[in-house]
């Protein structure tokens, strides 16, 4: 692997649901060999908490809710898992009061930024506006596939 891209649940959902980004996401990080693909730990059960959420508001039906769970545990096992342990937690106590950010989103930043600390990661793949305007502050290097202009799903 030559590269090392952070992707937040935010973007990570646009590789198992057709939406707007799913393009770009795939052409950058998930359509390239080269890449490993990182993911905290709390990314598991927000995942799951938005698949259910997709599939109670009518978004996606019985199969395809089912068929999206079982491709998204079959990815897990490829990700790198970034550990809510003592060094990121550090993180989040110092980012807290840098940053008005909601509590998933702090820890995937401290994750992020943890994991650039230990230059193991050289991309941050968010689409949530507040969180990646965070990164950015904190120098890591964003890349929202939503904000591509060649993506053209709506």
């Amino acid at each position: 692997m030559n590269e090392a891209h952070f992707v937040d649940t935010s973007a990570l959902v646009k590789r198992y649901i057709d939406e707007r980004g799913s393009t770009a996401l795939h052409e950058r990080t998930f359509g390239r060999t080269e890449v490993a693909v990182l993911v905290s730990s709390l990314t598991y059960a927000e995942m799951y908490a938005t698949f259910s959420r997709l599939l109670r508001d009518g978004e996606v039906t019985v199969a395809e809710h089912r068929t999206v769970l079982e491709r998204f545990e079959r990815d897990w096992s490829s990700f790198v898992i970034v550990e809510f342990g003592p060094s990121v937690r550090n993180l989040v106590a110092e980012l807290a009061s840098a940053h008005a950010l909601r509590g998933s989103d702090l820890a995937q930043l401290a994750s992020a930024a943890h994991m650039r600390s230990r230059r193991a990661m050289d991309l941050f793949v968010v689409c949530d506006l507040r969180l990646a305007n965070a990164a950015t502050l904190i120098n890591l290097s964003v890349f929202n596939p939503e904000l591509e202009p060649g993506d053209r799903r709506t």
